[in-house]
């Protein structure tokens, strides 16, 4: 379930748009701005979610939302890759029975680089083994609709 689908009140749509391997997702409510967002949601061979990542605003400020399953290791938090770039490490915000999620503000220059890029990774540390994971999703798609919420 998206995160605009989890707090959507009684009443409103949500509107959904396919960019490549990302989708939009906006939350129409009567009388209020639309909210839009750019997700991509990474499942095991069992159909279940494992990792997402989420674009959007706050405040006229973009930022990435990356969401983990649990029993990852706390300390190590997330961090998120672009293609060979340097890893930008994330800050966890919470863990609930659905897993934990980290938010990084995103930069003018992240931004451009989650455009032009081909993969992004969400790499963590397993909290019982200690092993370092981490799990590859596309950027294709990204950049259009990047455009298309006015990033």
């Amino acid at each position: 379930m998206s995160l605009l689908l989890a707090t959507a009140p009684a009443g409103a749509e949500v509107k959904r748009e396919k960019f490549g391997d990302w989708i939009k997702e906006c939350l129409i409510e009567k009388g209020k701005p639309e909210r839009c967002q750019l997700a991509q949601t990474l499942v095991d061979k069992k159909g279940r979610k494992i990792v997402y990542f989420i674009v959007a605003r706050k405040d006229d400020r973009p930022y990435l939302e990356v969401g983990a399953p649990l029993g990852i290791l706390i300390p190590a938090g997330i961090a998120v890759q672009i293609d060979t770039e340097k890893a930008a490490q994330m800050q966890l915000v919470d863990c609930n029975p659905s897993g934990c999620r980290a938010v990084l503000s995103l930069s003018p220059q992240q931004v451009d680089q989650l455009k032009m890029g081909d993969t992004i990774f969400a790499r963590f540390v397993d909290s019982k083994s200690g092993k370092r994971l981490a799990l590859k999703g596309s950027l294709k798609g990204f950049a259009e609709a990047a455009k298309s919420l006015g990033l």
